[in-house]
Order: C-alpha cells, then sequence, then structure tokens
C-alpha cells in the first residue's frame, strides 16, 4: 500500500519541499491564517516548473462562502486561468444564502474544468443539512 502525501502550500519554499520530498499532491493557497485564499499566478507557475501534482484553492476572500455575482464571476475566470496553465486539480466551494450547495455555480466549475480533478473544501463545514447533499457528488 502506498501512502499519499498532500501539503498545504503557500511559498516558494514549502513548494521546494515538497518537490525535494516528493510529496504525492500540493494544494496552492495565500493567507492561511483565514482559511486559505486563492494563490498568485507566480506560485501556480513556480509548482508547475516544479512538477509537481497541483490543485489550486479558488477562494477569492476570507469570511463565508456565499459570493456575490461578481466573486462568482472571478471564481470563474480564475478557474479559466489556472486551467490553461496546466493545473491537475481545483479546490472549490461555494453555499448559497440558506448555507446550502451553490450548485449553479457548481455545475459551471465542474463543465469547465472538466478533466481536472475538483476537491470541495471546508465550505462543508457550514452547510446546514448535509443529508441533502447525498446524491449530488455521486
Amino acid at each position: 500500500m502506498i501512502m499519499q502525501i498532500e501539503i498545504c502550500a503557500s511559498s516558494y519554499t514549502s513548494l521546494e519541499l515538497a518537490a525535494q520530498h516528493k510529496v504525492s499532491r500540493v494544494e496552492l493557497c495565500q493567507n492561511l491564517s483565514c482559511g486559505g485564499l486563492t494563490p498568485s499566478l507566480a506560485l501556480v507557475r513556480r509548482s508547475l516548473a516544479l512538477d509537481l501534482n497541483t490543485h489550486v484553492l479558488i477562494r477569492p476572500r476570507a469570511g463565508d462562502f456565499c459570493y456575490s455575482e461578481s466573486e462568482c464571476q472571478q471564481i470563474i475566470d480564475e478557474v479559466h486561468l489556472y486551467k490553461e496553465l496546466g493545473i491537475q486539480g481545483l479546490v472549490i466551494g461555494a453555499l448559497s444564502k440558506e448555507r446550502r450547495l451553490l450548485t449553479s455555480l457548481i455545475r459551471q466549475i465542474r463543465e469547465i474544468s472538466f478533466g481536472l480533478e475538483l476537491t470541495f473544501h471546508k465550505a462543508f463545514d457550514d452547510i446546514v443539512r448535509l443529508e441533502k447533499c447525498n446524491g449530488y457528488f455521486n
């Protein structure tokens, strides 16, 4: 059995250590003190240059996961940008004001990111009725 090791990376130093120790995957983000935000373009490019299995957190701001229309557009634009760079996966999350899955945005991201791994992040912890999600991720 092989153990998969993932690290959350937010700096060039952490990327270099990930490459040196041959981690299975990196999740790129910045501002870990607030739970993580979308990383810089430079950080993503560095990860890819080091040939790391690169997954990018798409989260435009700290706070809740209920995004405005303009924030949703920013998320979509970033998904396009990072996919074009050649990443292997995305880490996303979005909720409605009622704290249910924002399925319209999630479906749009899934369509755009076809071929990439897609992980739903800690927004899952804020869903009011998790049992309503059964079947959505099957």
